[in-house]
C-alpha cells in the first residue's frame, strides 16, 4: 500500500485493528465481513449479516435469539421459519399451524378445541372446518354433514327431519328429492304420490281405483290405455274400451248371442 508516497502495511492484512475496521482485518468500510464472534458495529460488517450486541452472530434466524422482525426466537416474521404451537406469533402466517391466537401459536383452528375463525360450533362449519354433526350451531345448510340448517342448528336429512320444509309437498315427502307421499297426503303433481295420482292436491289411490273418472278413462275407472274395459252399458270411446270388444254410440253393447243360438236354445 503505498501513501503519500511512502510505502505503508496494508491494513486490512497488518493483523491489527485500525482504519474504519470493527475487527483486527475486517468489517468497517474497506474491509472484508467479519467471521462469527469477531467485533462489528453493524449487520453489513458481518459475513453472516448480523450484528448483536457488537459481535457477529450466526444469521438472526439462528442466533438463539428474538431479534430482526421474528416473532419468537428463531422463527416468525418475514424472514425466518414459523413458529411452533405455543410459541409467541403476530399474525397466522408466523405459526406453523397458521393459527396465531392471543399472539400464541395454536393447533389449527378447526383442531383447538375452540368455536373461533369463521366456525359456527366448535372446530366444525364455515368455509375450512368439516361439516358439523346434527344438534350443532349452524348458519347455512353447507354448515351441516346433513345439509339441513333449520333455525340456526343442524337437524337430520330434510327428508327425515319429521319437518314440511325446503321443496316437499307434506311432511318428509314429495317434490324432486325425497320419496313419495302415500294416499291421503300433500301432493302437487302425480310423481309427488305413491300411487302416481295427485287430485286436488291429494294423493289418491291409483287412478284406475279411485272411483272417479279421470285422466283418460271413458267411464269411472275403466276404459282408456291403462284401465281395465268396461262392463257393458258403461262410455266407451273405442272397442278395446269394452270388455264385449264392442263400443256402440259411446256405450258399450252387451254381447247377446246371435238370434240363431238362441232359437236352438229354446228349441232344446
Amino acid at each position: 500500500m503505498c501513501a503519500n508516497l511512502e510505502c505503508a502495511v496494508a491494513t486490512c492484512t497488518d493483523q491489527t485493528k485500525n482504519g474504519t475496521e470493527t475487527d483486527i482485518d475486517c468489517g468497517g468500510s474497506t474491509c472484508g465481513k467479519c467471521n462469527l464472534g469477531m467485533g462489528c458495529i453493524q449487520a453489513a460488517d458481518c459475513g453472516s449479516g448480523n450484528c448483536v450486541n457488537g459481535a457477529c452472530k450466526p444469521p438472526h434466524c439462528q442466533d438463539g435469539v428474538t431479534n430482526a422482525d421474528e416473532t419468537d426466537v428463531d422463527c416468525g416474521g418475514t424472514a425466518c421459519p414459523a413458529c411452533g404451537l405455543n410459541r409467541m406469533c403476530v399474525l397466522p402466517g408466523d405459526c406453523l399451524s397458521g393459527n396465531c391466537v392471543n399472539n400464541l401459536c395454536k393447533l389449527p383452528h378447526c383442531q383447538n378445541s375452540i368455536k373461533d375463525s369463521d366456525e359456527t360450533d366448535v372446530d366444525c362449519g364455515g368455509a375450512t372446518c368439516s361439516k358439523c354433526g346434527v344438534g350443532l350451531v349452524c348458519k347455512v345448510n353447507g354448515d351441516c354433514a346433513s345439509d339441513n340448517c333449520i333455525a340456526g342448528t343442524c337437524r337430520q336429512p330434510y327428508c327425515m327431519d319429521t319437518l314440511k320444509d325446503r321443496d316437499e309437498t307434506d311432511v318428509d315427502c314429495g317434490g324432486p328429492t325425497c320419496g313419495k307421499c302415500a294416499m291421503g297426503l300433500v301432493c302437487g303433481s302425480n310423481g309427488d304420490c305413491v300411487s302416481d295420482n295427485c287430485i286436488t292436491g291429494t294423493c289418491r289411490a291409483p287412478y284406475c281405483m279411485d272411483t272417479l273418472k279421470d285422466r283418460d278413462e271413458t267411464d269411472v275407472d275403466c276404459g282408456g290405455s291403462t284401465c281395465s274395459r268396461c262392463d257393458d252399458l258403461k262410455v266407451c270411446s273405442a272397442d278395446a274400451d269394452c270388455q264385449s270388444a264392442k263400443c256402440s254410440s259411446g256405450q258399450c253393447a252387451v254381447d247377446f248371442p246371435p238370434v240363431y243360438l238362441l232359437f236352438e236354445v229354446e228349441l232344446n
